[in-house]
């Protein structure tokens, strides 16, 4: 539906702004059963609410605005006296804190996967020996890089017969 379009019922629409939300209630959610009421009294009454429904609503928002406003001060004094978790251990619903933790396991195991496919079979050192003596002999022998040759060659053999070595292996 275009803005247009919209239906006479903005009015019934209850807008929360995020700043008003504290941290500690950020994980409220409205469950299906909720939503499913709401709807069933919309296609009953064939609008969001009736008067009697609505002075209902404002009640319960009224005590459910003095519930978190209890809540409220609770958190705040549990800061403040020091009764508090320690901030490594940050208080997590269980609920969420298992999906944190399922999440951080398949996240592991991916990584897992990816490093023992494409980073086994690495050998950072299989040469360095040869690459250090080249390094060696190239700074000793500033004006005389000829004499730095045969090993030179020998590097490149042992990088030739690696390479054949891990290509024989991921075949």
């Amino acid at each position: 539906m275009g803005h247009n379009q919209s239906s006479e019922e903005t009015s019934d629409t209850v807008r929360i702004d995020k700043t008003a939300v504290p941290d500690a209630f950020e994980a409220v959610h409205v469950s299906d059963s909720v939503v499913d009421r709401v709807g069933t009294a919309r296609r009953r009454t064939g609008t969001a609410s009736s008067d009697g429904d609505a002075q209902k609503w404002q009640d319960a928002l009224q005590r459910e605005r003095e519930a978190n406003e209890n809540l409220r001060r609770e958190v705040l004094n549990l800061r403040n006296s020091g009764a508090s978790r320690p901030a490594s251990s940050e208080y997590v619903p269980s609920d969420r804190r298992e999906v944190e933790d399922e999440r951080r396991r398949t996240f592991q195991e991916t990584i897992d996967r990816v490093s023992q496919r494409f980073f086994s079979n690495v050998s950072e050192s299989a040469c360095a020996a040869n690459a250090q003596q080249v390094i060696q002999c190239y700074t000793d022998n500033l004006k005389q890089p000829l004499k730095c040759s045969h090993l030179s060659k020998q590097f490149q053999q042992c990088v030739a017969d690696y390479r054949t070595e891990m290509l024989a292996r991921n075949a």
